[in-house]
């Protein structure tokens, strides 16, 4: 399983989270479609879904989404967020025991969160929900570190200071990883996806 404390670190930080963290690229979107991931009336398991950032951006296409977050604080910004939308379903539940059926969701996608998961016993249950055909999809947002001295300044003061920064960040992810939950027909798409701070948004950013 995965470390309990991965689960809980971000409790302190969830105003920051929602208030600062980008979204995500709606080419993730087009992309899946123009692979076949996206069926009619889609079902899709979003796992590590925090406050809710992911599962916006599958619900703005339609699908129905269940979050699946096993961080309480978490998981009660992103039922604040979509209270009242049919189409959001909230589970208490992780990556290697989400508590969803079997065969029970056409994708099973993961934003900014399969480098916090135990890969082995996360691609057993991602095979376990997912209908005979269905995809998994994992994106993450990733700093241009070198785009102008600013963000190589970030970059400087986050390597400074933040406490394992070096060792749990997703670039670090290893392919063999990957290859647990990717094993076969592995598609590969960077994409653009800007996101503008003041700078209480910025510090916020940081704290996130």
């Amino acid at each position: 399983m995965a470390d309990p404390s991965s689960t809980q670190r971000f409790t302190t930080r969830v105003v920051d989270y929602v208030a600062a963290r980008p979204g995500y690229s709606r080419g993730i979107i087009a992309n899946l479609r123009d692979v076949g991931a996206m069926v009619e009336k889609p079902v899709v398991a979003d796992v590590g879904s925090g406050t809710g950032l992911s599962s916006a951006l599958f619900l703005q296409a339609g699908c129905r989404v269940l979050a699946v977050e096993p961080n309480t604080a978490m998981r009660a910004a992103a039922e604040e967020r979509f209270a009242g939308q049919e189409k959001f379903t909230s589970v208490a539940g992780t990556a290697e025991a989400t508590t969803l059926p079997a065969a029970s969701v056409d994708l099973v996608a993961a934003g900014q969160a399969f480098h916090w998961f135990d890969a082995e016993a996360a691609a057993e249950e991602f095979g376990r929900i997912l209908r005979p055909g269905g995809w998994v999809t994992l994106f993450w947002n990733t700093r241009d570190h070198e785009a102008t001295p600013t963000m190589r300044d970030l970059e400087s003061l986050v390597r400074r200071f933040g406490t394992d920064y070096d060792s749990v960040h997703h670039e670090q992810l290893p392919a063999s990883r990957l290859a647990l939950v990717l094993p076969r027909d592995r598609r590969k798409f960077v994409m653009p996806n800007s996101q503008r701070l003041d700078l209480a948004g910025l510090q916020a950013r940081l704290l996130s």
